[in-house]
């Protein structure tokens, strides 16, 4: 029986033995309807009929429903079985190249088991971490290998980066192991191909893209009529959509995104969206599970004013939570950090890559005497603090050889960009963020290029950060972070955002990677604070972290 939900139907003729209908008849619930988790159902109807010598047709649509209910079983057993503690399991400590917190990794084990699922997180809890150790724990367990990402032009390269980053660097079997013989294969086929491939470029460009063998695709949405055919041909077993109120998809659209599994992230206020959310549950909810039927209701109730039980909305939320998830910061104030620190990409302007990419060699060439020797000159020690500040310059400055320089295009875009996606998040009025200004210059700026807001401020060093802010945002990545939130202490929620606007295969990009591993490091004479030259083990401990993060850079950026 087809609809928003769909039902298993007993129809029996008039010849129907009583032995069979009786059966049926025990299986049957108050609308005639089998149960869909009751897997003997079939097969005994299946042989009484035969012992009667009776025919029992079954709709060929009725296998891959229950299909849907059965696989969605076996892949839970299957995890709580390997991952018995869930998200605290030992098992998944290993599952990417950085530690899940446990939210996370609930979030990844919710939508393995879902199957096709909507982690509707608020913005800053990690969603796209959550994916990719989604498809980790889909390709570890149950063989899933070719991942679609489709999102936003301008959020390829920061997808391309996060895999990068997260995913683990080769394959793994279901143990979590390689067979030794296999595993210095698997890494030099990890190292000879990217772990995510960017579909960019032109018709031609992209159609050679397509023919490469490589398990995660990035594409954007307008790409997506003239490659469908390469799509279809592909035909990846997971397809995650990134924020898609940023995409306008169509009917068709979805239509052509076909995958036997699928993961919606989004961020955005859902319940503001109904349009928006009809269309990801109808795409998700592909065999009718409930969730789309427990949506349309809820719906109607809201558009009549029509009150629902408390029984009834145990009974909808429980049906559409089998399909998504959706947590507050607030929900998870013990889990998080005091502070959540994340990256915005922007592209470097030509100028811009030449030189940083000039100084960027200098640095190299200097830590690469320092290693051979163990020994730096403080003329050299000089040098290579003067090689950061250019590149970080570099980074963010329109005039990329001038510290005083007006900021660049691309970071006053990237910028704006970042306070229209927090812009109307707020539950109660807008978001409160602090804009960090490096100069009166760039405050100035700033304050004529931005929209006032009554939650935004525009601060320079040495300002008072104001209590209770959402967010926290700043052009480049500090030598060192902050551990506590902004603002008087106690006045400011666990899980307060810092986001960092971070150059793609700049200097800020290795120092963001590195933040972590600098949070007690000596100053160097780059960052304006150090008054002498770094000497002994200081120098050492500086020289390390140094070499860390220009180490995180493409190889090919020191030509």
């Amino acid at each position: 029986m087809d609809g928003d939900q769909r039902w298993l139907s007993w129809q029996p003729g008039h010849a129907c033995p009583p032995a069979l209908q009786q059966a049926a008849a025990a299986r049957l619930d108050a609308q005639q309807r089998f149960a869909p988790d009751d897997d003997s159902a079939l097969p005994t109807l299946q042989r009484l009929a035969a012992d009667a010598g009776q025919t029992l047709q079954i709709d060929k649509a009725v296998w891959p429903h229950l299909a849907a209910h059965r696989d969605a079983r076996q892949r839970l057993g299957l995890l709580e079985a390997a991952y018995p503690q869930g998200p605290a399991s030992a098992g998944l400590a290993g599952l990417l190249r950085s530690p899940l917190p446990p939210y996370q990794a609930e979030g990844a084990l919710f939508a393995v088991v879902a199957g096709r699922a909507l982690i509707a997180d608020e913005r800053g809890l990690g969603k796209t971490v959550q994916a990719i150790a989604a498809a980790a724990l889909w390709h570890r367990h149950f063989g899933v290998c070719r991942v679609l990402v489709l999102c936003a032009a301008s959020h390829r390269s920061a997808w391309q980066r996060a895999w990068q980053r997260f995913a683990p660097e080769a394959a793994v079997d279901i143990t979590g192991t390689l067979p030794a013989s296999a595993a210095s294969a698997a890494s030099a086929a990890s190292a000879a191909k990217p772990a995510a491939q960017v579909m960019d470029g032109g018709l031609h460009q992209r159609q050679a893209l397509w023919s490469t063998d490589v398990a995660v695709r990035i594409l954007s949405p307008e790409a997506l009529t003239s490659d469908a055919a390469h799509l279809q041909h592909w035909a990846p077993d997971l397809i995650i959509v990134d924020e898609p109120q940023n995409l306008a998809l169509h009917a068709q659209d979805w239509a052509a995104l076909q995958s036997p599994h699928a993961l919606v992230l989004c961020g955005a206020p859902l319940a503001d969206m109904p349009a928006l959310m009809d269309a990801l549950v109808g795409w998700l909810d592909t065999e009718r599970l409930g969730p789309l039927a427990a949506l349309h209701e809820l719906q109607a109730a809201a558009r009549h004013g029509t009150p629902l039980s408390e029984p009834d909305i145990e009974r909808l939320t429980a049906s559409l939570s089998r399909l998504m998830l959706q947590r507050l910061r607030a929900d998870l104030g013990g889990q998080l950090p005091a502070v959540v620190h994340s990256e915005r990409l922007l592209m470097l302007a030509p100028d811009q890559r030449e030189v940083h990419d000039n100084a960027l060699a200098e640095a190299r060439r200097l830590l690469s005497g320092w290693q051979r020797s163990a020994y730096l000159a403080d003329a050299d020690q000089w040098r290579l603090a003067q090689s950061l500040l250019t590149m970080q310059q570099a980074c963010h400055r329109s005039d990329p050889t001038g510290p005083d320089s007006a900021l660049s295009e691309a970071t006053l875009q990237a910028l704006a960009g970042q306070l229209a996606d927090w812009a109307g998040l707020g539950d109660a009025g807008p978001l409160q963020v602090a804009v960090l200004c490096a100069t009166p210059a760039d405050r100035a700026q700033l304050a004529a290029r931005l929209p006032a807001s009554p939650g935004l401020a525009l601060l320079l060093p040495g300002e008072p950060l104001p209590a209770g802010l959402d967010a926290v945002l700043q052009a480049g990545v500090p030598w060192r972070s902050r551990r506590s939130p902004a603002g008087p202490r106690g006045q400011t929620a666990a899980g307060q955002q810092w986001v960092y606007l971070v150059a793609l295969d700049g200097l800020d990009a290795g120092l963001f990677d590195t933040l972590a591993e600098r949070m007690d490091l000596p100053l160097g004479l780059n960052d304006g604070k150090s008054r002498a030259f770094l000497q002994g083990e200081r120098l050492s401990t500086w020289l390390q972290a140094v070499q860390a993060a220009v180490a995180r850079l493409p190889a090919a950026q020191s030509t």
